[in-house]
């Protein structure tokens, strides 16, 4: 309490302390905002559940699983929790999407 005090009756002492804080505090904002943008135009393709959805899951990343139904490896999650937002067998099935897609809209 005495050091809130003391800060308190010298703001002159401590002007540039809080406008640093301030600025700071910007530019945390500004960066979670650029990084939020990003991650909104990020997508990641990819067939391995274990190398490439989980890290991009962690990040916060939307992703795309080509579930290649012939893969033998890196094609279960531990828990089995879904790490993915879409899922198609093949590239062309997802390309196929995304015409789709583009063409409704």
């Amino acid at each position: 309490m005495a050091a809130l005090r003391y800060i308190n009756d010298q703001p002159d002492l401590f002007r540039d302390v809080a406008s640093s804080s301030k600025v700071a505090s910007t530019e945390k904002r500004e960066e979670d905002i650029a990084l939020q943008s990003i991650k909104d135009k990020t997508l990641s393709v990819a067939q391995s559940l274990t190398h490439d959805h989980e890290p991009a899951f962690k990040l916060g990343l939307r992703s795309v699983w080509i579930d290649r139904q012939d893969a033998v490896t890196c094609n279960e999650t531990p828990g089995m929790e879904k790490k993915w937002t879409w899922r198609f067998e093949t590239l062309a099935e997802m390309a196929d999407a995304v015409e789709k897609e583009l063409t409704a809209s």
